[in-house]
């Protein structure tokens, strides 16, 4: 266990401001105001401390929890108040309140230079974000850009899909489709947009694959779930593909897509 028994830190109700500040981190517009968010289970608690990014440590009192990472001073809480800041089934009676990376676009362009990185067109659904955050970090891709109305990378389910990627990964939030050109531009990426109509470039042309050229990192647009990369997007792409599918077959889930070009093209072109 955490600390000596005598000196626990403990929450018995519900009016605790720890305890309401935690409950208030289910949303996102006080997320964005305290700029935290909450990681749960042993492995996202000892990567955020090894990180330094933590605000505070909360544990149940059921749970006997030996983690080799502790933290100085770990607050208890009773199981049933636990349950409540949690948001999966079973938890591991641990989680913390972490500090957001609060990084503007010049520290980010700066971070992202010579690397990789995938831009989110309003994807909603947070099991694909998550996914994808998930797989440009184990790819090596340098940072995430997410266009105003893709939802919150520091949401619950993000959080959980992503794993400890989320605070590994730079993530850079902008307005409009033209921030996100600008940004990819900026930095001197080929800019690679998902085509589900008459993509520039067959996938399965190995000749259409040579315009992919080698040296030169990509900025990959992956679209909303329902309607896709958008016409801005697209138009400003340097290339459009689509993944070949069997008749019958028009698309795959966001994240599954996303997974396959994310390799490929580190693959072919980093």
């Amino acid at each position: 266990m955490y600390g000596i028994e005598s000196k626990k830190k403990i929450i018995e109700s519900k009016e605790n401001k720890l305890y309401k500040m935690c409950r208030s981190l289910s949303s996102k517009k006080f997320r964005d105001k305290l700029k935290l968010y909450v990681v749960e289970g042993e492995k996202m608690v000892k990567e955020a401390i090894d990180r330094k990014k933590v605000h505070t440590v909360i544990c149940s009192m059921e749970k006997d929890l030996n983690i080799s990472h502790k933290w100085e001073t770990p607050i208890f809480i009773k199981g049933k108040l636990f349950k409540e800041l949690t948001h999966t089934e079973t938890n591991q009676g641990i989680l913390a309140v972490v500090y957001k990376e609060n990084i503007d676009r010049e520290e980010f362009e700066e971070k992202i230079k010579g690397k990789d990185i995938v831009i989110l067109d309003r994807l909603q659904d947070p099991g694909n974000v998550g996914t994808i955050l998930r797989t440009a970090d184990a790819a090596g891709y340098g940072g995430i850009v997410a266009i105003k109305g893709t939802v919150d990378c520091y949401s619950p389910k993000v959080v959980r899909a992503a794993a400890n990627s989320l605070m590994r990964i730079p993530i850079l939030s902008v307005d409009s489709e033209e921030d996100a050109i600008e940004v990819a531009r900026k930095i001197g990426n080929l800019i690679v947009g998902t085509d589900v109509g008459t993509p520039k470039c067959n996938y399965r042309k190995i000749e259409d694959r040579k315009q992919w050229k080698r040296g030169k990192n990509v900025s990959l647009i992956i679209g909303n779930e329902g309607s896709g990369v958008s016409e801005t997007l697209l138009e400003k792409a340097d290339i459009t593909t689509k993944i070949p599918m069997r008749e019958g077959v028009d698309s795959l889930n966001a994240s599954v897509a996303a997974g396959i070009l994310i390799y490929d093209l580190a693959l072919h072109i980093g």
